[in-house]
């Protein structure tokens, strides 16, 4: 446990201590080990809303979504401080086909391969994600006898 608390505390910081009691108590309550995927999924949807809302604010602001060309970078400094890397080291994905479009903001999610959104990808909004990619809406197990 204290290897997963230590991970959970890389991937938040300071700021994810109240995320981490609710995790650890979830996770001693739910499954007996670490569910780092559950808490990737988590980390990458937070980041993925914080993002959003950024765009949403550039939008008003400048009229439009950044072009594909400035991408997320046309973020900073004013709308966020700084773009981290998802969970697993990769870039997050924005695209922007034309100007009369949304953009299309996701990560790469746990096989890091770009499935536009689809798959394993992680998205800002509700998805049902698999429980062999992220230890979620998995199926009670049952053991013993009757």
């Amino acid at each position: 446990m204290a290897a997963c608390v230590a991970r959970i505390l890389r991937l938040w910081g300071l700021a994810g201590i109240s995320l981490l009691v609710a995790v650890a108590l979830a996770m001693s309550s739910i499954s007996p080990g670490c569910s780092l995927s559950r808490v990737q999924l988590s980390k990458a949807q937070s980041d993925l809303w914080a993002i959003t809302t950024a765009l949403e604010h550039f939008r008003a602001n400048e009229g439009n979504y950044p072009d594909e060309s400035l991408g997320l970078n046309a973020l900073m400094p004013d709308y966020v401080r700084r773009l981290s890397m998802d969970p697993w080291g990769n870039p997050y994905v924005y695209r922007r086909p034309d100007e009369n479009s949304r953009p299309l903001l996701h990560s790469r999610g746990a096989d890091e391969l770009d499935s536009l959104g689809l798959g394993d990808d992680v998205i800002p909004g509700p998805k049902e994600y698999r429980c062999e990619d992220y230890d979620t809406n998995c199926l009670p197990s049952f053991s013993g006898g009757l």
